[in-house]
């Protein structure tokens, strides 16, 4: 009896990279040239300047609030139809 080796092999495609087209624009972000604006380690991270006060603006033409709707619906009229009292339980 002859005993067969199975061999798997993975094929991975990638993608071909294209030269850059002049004119387009590339969607990756560079950083600024010259130095490294970002302090190094160990050096403390200055604080944000404080945003600029500004006053609130007054809305010329306010809408006015909208009336709430009842929340129950008022009732309907219908014959009176007596209830008969409900039975206390008798005492254990």
């Amino acid at each position: 009896m002859s005993s067969t080796t199975l061999q798997c092999r993975t094929v991975v495609d990638f993608p071909r990279h294209r030269a850059p087209v002049p004119g387009r624009r590339s969607w990756a972000v560079l950083p600024p040239p010259g130095p490294d604006p970002s302090p190094g380690p160990g050096e403390p991270i200055p604080p944000a300047p404080p945003p600029d006060p500004k006053p609130p603006v007054p809305d010329p033409d306010p809408i006015p609030p909208m009336p709430l709707p009842d929340p129950y619906p008022p009732p309907v009229p219908g014959p009176d139809i007596p209830v008969p009292p409900m039975p206390l339980p008798e005492p254990l």
